[in-house]
């Protein structure tokens, strides 16, 4: 979207300005006589008035158009603030002067003559005409700097009806994955294996399971949680997987910073383990080994070997989608997501509290 309308039709963008520079040399002529007689009266000089003030309205507006845009392509467009309107404002100011004098001097010098009403006092005359010219040009620029403001103010509310409209899809995701059926339905039909079979591990499991759905339910509201939070979680999470996949899955964490200044999404760890396990194939001989490991303090990687099962799964990629956005709300950095012929990783922007919210 242009600051003008570029795409609008020629003949109506000439006509529209030339309207509006009758309108400006209307104003100027009312304000300026002295009589009603003399505002009836057509001379010579009006005339050579009405010509100079549609000559210096279409200039300034031609450039001040392409100026406004130009600008609006190559930086506006990237981010904008009020604050660059007002360097373009200046810019586009003296970018003019030199313009508006030429065209002064030729009025005055030249074509009053032509007209046969050559001023009585040229300098004071190029001066004055020169002022006038200035605060035409100014309104101008403001009217066009008032359209770019305006057009980026529904930008942004548009930007955020589609935040909130994606944020309230990513909660309703994240509660999807909290209250998965297919998790409780697992995790209680391993539960009643262990109480026949043994029940201090049946105990334990039902102690971790309670304390894994216990950080869900404190921590539904929060978009990001501490990484040292979200770890402590997946002890819970891993001991569940372990009890019901036995040796078949074998996760590695290994993080060597403090994970107590440093922030993730809720859950995203979850769906990345949940999502490795869905989609790849692996048994107590040949267990499939995910690894969570830091790269550097920018970093959190989720690694897991590639074993795609016979009977492909159809992947809808919500999982990964839901952390992504949830990304995109806090933070400028992305997700990255690699793929190799043996393995599939995952790498998570870890953030302090002073890059999010």
């Amino acid at each position: 979207m242009r600051a003008d309308s570029y795409d609008m039709h020629p003949l109506k963008k000439f006509g529209l300005r030339l309207v509006a520079a009758l309108g400006i040399f209307a104003f100027f002529n009312i304000t300026t006589t002295n009589s009603a007689e003399e505002l009836f009266t057509w001379t010579a000089e009006d005339e050579a008035y009405l010509y100079f003030t549609v000559i210096v309205v279409l200039i300034i507006w031609e450039i001040s158009d392409r100026i406004v845009n130009y600008f609006d392509r190559t930086i506006l467009c990237k981010h904008f603030s009020r604050k660059k309107l007002f360097y373009i404002f200046w810019l586009d100011t003296f970018a003019l002067i030199p313009i508006l004098l030429a065209v002064n001097y030729f009025s005055v010098y030249e074509m009053k003559v032509w007209l046969g009403c050559p001023a009585e006092d040229p300098v004071t005359h190029f001066w004055g005409d020169s002022i006038q010219s200035l605060v035409v040009a100014w309104l101008v620029v403001t009217f066009q700097l008032g359209k770019l403001n305006y057009k980026y103010f529904k930008v942004a509310e548009r930007k955020t009806d589609l935040i909130q409209k994606d944020l309230l899809l990513s909660k309703y995701e994240t509660l999807k994955n909290q209250v998965n059926p297919h998790f409780l339905f697992n995790s209680f039909s391993v539960l009643s294996s262990l109480i026949h079979e043994n029940q201090d591990l049946a105990s334990d499991f039902l102690d971790q399971l309670s304390k894994m759905y216990r950080y869900m339910l404190d921590n539904q509201d929060n978009q990001m949680v501490s990484l040292k939070k979200e770890v402590d979680f997946m002890s819970s999470y891993i001991f569940l997987l372990k009890a019901r996949h036995e040796e078949g899955i074998d996760i590695h964490i290994d993080l060597s910073i403090d994970q107590e200044v440093y922030f993730i999404p809720t859950l995203s760890l979850q769906m990345l383990i949940e999502n490795a396990i869905k989609h790849n194939k692996f048994s107590k001989d040949n267990p499939m080994t995910i690894r969570i490991f830091n790269e550097s303090e920018d970093y959190l990687v989720v690694e897991n070997e590639l074993r795609v099962k016979s009977k492909e799964i159809q992947s809808t990629r919500i999982g990964l989608e839901n952390i992504r956005k949830r990304y995109n709300y806090q933070s400028e950095k992305r997700v990255i997501i690699a793929e190799s012929d043996s393995h599939f990783t995952v790498k998570l922007p870890i953030l302090t509290s002073m890059q999010f919210g």
